[in-house]
């Protein structure tokens, strides 16, 4: 029980660390546009959509991890389902 608790917390430390860097794209891109969503600014627009992007795909990047970790035990065959059967529900 212990090792499994284990790989599950090492399967999430990829995706909790994404989220500090999805705040700061988004952050950094409200600030540099306050007044739209990075309608007068190039720059502005891509930061908020890349903050944005990473967070709702937060979900898929889990499942992508969880079959990573499955892969070192039993095979390539597990990544890809595990991210087909997120994408379908």
């Amino acid at each position: 029980m212990k090792e499994y608790m284990q790989k599950m917390g090492r399967s999430l430390m990829l995706p909790v660390a994404t989220l500090p860097v999805a705040a700061l794209f988004t952050g950094i891109g409200y600030w540099i546009d306050p007044t739209g969503w990075g309608a007068n600014n190039v720059l502005a627009a891509f930061m908020i959509q890349a903050g944005q992007t990473i967070l709702n795909n937060l979900g898929l990047l889990f499942a992508v991890v969880q079959g990573q970790r499955r892969l070192r035990s039993s095979g390539w065959g597990s990544v890809f389902p595990c991210a087909y059967d997120f994408t379908q529900s």
